[in-house]
């Protein structure tokens, strides 16, 4: 006979089923509970990315904007010279060099070229179009190409549109810091600073 506190087959048996009940759950519940961790951490992944885009979108906004007012300007010098656009910055083809094509006034390849008056040989990291950087080459309704900073600086340093190697162009041209592109402002700073210090 069997004893009265002894649990029966019966019991047993939906001890068992409970049991393995209680087994399978908990698998699904793991595996939701890891399903839920890798779907939240690839949402926070989508979210990062879509704060970066929109970062990214802002910027070339604001870029486009400063570039369109920056045209604007151009043409309102122009209109106030009379200079038809042959002779104005809007004539420059701002492109992209071979590695190998020396700058007539640099005396450098186009893409490495130097600061002008720098001392220093490691290629400027200055740049007209932040939107295209490796586009370091400008060149000239007469075919002559050069680095752009280098040939705004000789635009600028004597007063004129005239190609350094053929003579097109107008002769006299004075250049307002306004007219000139952020990259070509900062370029001339940094010259100016090195004028200083070799006068001191």
């Amino acid at each position: 006979m069997p004893h009265p506190l002894e649990p029966n087959c019966e019991c047993k048996r939906w001890k068992r089923k409970y049991m393995e009940a209680e087994h399978t759950r908990r698998k699904y519940v793991d595996r939701w509970e890891k399903d839920m961790k890798e779907f939240s951490s690839t949402i926070a992944e989508c979210e990062t990315t879509i704060a970066t885009l929109k970062a990214e979108l802002r910027h070339s906004r604001t870029m486009h904007s400063t570039h369109r007012k920056l045209i604007q300007q151009l043409q309102d010098t122009m209109a106030l010279n009379g200079i038809p656009i042959k002779h104005t910055m809007m004539s420059i083809s701002n492109c992209r060099a071979e590695d190998d094509e020396i700058c007539p006034l640099s005396l450098a390849p186009i893409n490495k070229s130097p600061l002008p008056l720098s001392n220093d040989p490691r290629p400027c990291t200055l740049v007209l179009n932040t939107m295209k950087p490796e586009h370091k080459c400008a060149e000239l309704e007469c075919g002559h190409r050069f680095n752009s900073l280098w040939l705004i600086y000789h635009f600028v340093e004597c007063s004129t549109f005239r190609c350094p190697v053929c003579r097109a162009g107008q002769q006299d041209f004075r250049f307002q810091q306004k007219e000139l592109p952020p990259g070509a402002v900062r370029m001339l700073e940094s010259v100016e600073a090195i004028k200083k210090r070799r006068l001191h």
